[in-house]
């Protein structure tokens, strides 16, 4: 076998790109290194950039070729606000008129471990936050459909189509201080 010549990285992706702030340029930088900068933060889509020697300085956002690279970056931000690493614990209640079953319990088992406890009440163990389940929800079941979601591990409590009393009512109990019911022990 004949020997091969190494591969050339600096020909694969040469160091071309510039990044200016304020007013000051620096660089070159490969391609490679500025999609880390973009993953990294430290390039963002208002950032100036410039694709070789003398060109002229753009908007990272105005850059065809990074913006698979921002929207990576987006979706991973959308993935973070919506979960969390501590696991948590929801009841679900939920009235369906309009909503078949299936296409509910279809959608609730995308969102973690879960189990029917009774007839329309579920019970799901998920990394997302309340809002996140919430929305999901929401985005399957119709306007007719009421649903109440109880997130045990942090004490907090959604719901959507319960109807301007029933919201009212509600938010009016959720967070109130407990008084003297006059009840003996």
């Amino acid at each position: 076998m004949g020997e091969r010549e190494p591969i050339d990285l600096g020909q694969l992706d040469p160091p071309r790109w510039r990044v200016l702030v304020k007013n000051v340029a620096y660089g070159p930088y490969t391609l490679g290194q500025i999609k880390a900068f973009i993953a990294e933060g430290r390039v963002s889509l208002n950032s100036k950039l410039a694709d070789g020697d003398g060109a002229p300085f753009q908007q990272a956002a105005d850059i065809a070729l990074l913006g698979r690279e921002f929207e990576a970056k987006a979706t991973k931000a959308r993935a973070t606000a919506t979960e969390t690493p501590i696991p948590q614990n929801y009841l679900i209640v939920c009235r369906l008129s309009q909503t078949p079953e299936a296409r509910f319990v279809s959608a609730m088992n995308t969102l973690g471990n879960f189990g029917e406890a009774m007839p329309s009440v579920y019970l799901l163990r998920s990394t997302l936050k309340l809002a996140a389940v919430q929305q999901r929800l929401r985005e399957i079941v119709s306007d007719s459909d009421q649903v109440v979601i109880v997130n045990a591990t942090m004490n907090r409590l959604g719901w959507f189509n319960l109807g301007m009393e029933a919201d009212v009512h509600v938010r009016s109990i959720w967070d109130k201080p407990v008084g003297n019911t006059g009840d003996a022990d």
